[in-house]
């Protein structure tokens, strides 16, 4: 999970962890990548608004790393603030996000298992 805000950050890794979900956290997107390739992941949870490197850029960045280690995707799933449908398309059809969720709503969707 790659997310700068650490109250954030506890709160999803707590949730993940009552449903015996392993999870990596990243405190901004170069270290997303960076965990990334360390661990393989199935899914990344990415904010968008990070420093050092923006969840866009950590998103591509691990997309050219999985292209180049010639990987199967992983699933990079968007949680972010941001509700636009600018910054929405721009990350589906150009950095390789494959869902995005705003905060507010993904308390919702991480009720249900998706692993089971």
């Amino acid at each position: 999970m790659a997310e700068d805000d650490l109250i954030n950050r506890k709160l999803l890794c707590g949730k993940l962890g009552k449903m015996k979900i392993q999870s990596f956290q990243a405190e901004n997107g170069q270290v997303a990548i960076d965990v990334y390739r360390q661990t393989l992941p199935q899914v990344v949870l990415m904010d968008i608004e990070m420093p050092v490197k923006t969840g866009f850029e950590a998103s591509i960045g691990i997309r050219a790393f999985e292209k180049e280690a010639n990987l199967p995707p992983c699933l990079i799933w968007a949680v972010t603030a941001k509700s636009d449908d600018v910054s929405k398309v721009y990350g589906i059809e150009s950095c390789g996000i494959d869902k995005w969720f705003t905060k507010v709503r993904i308390s919702r969707h991480l009720s249900i298992r998706p692993f089971d």
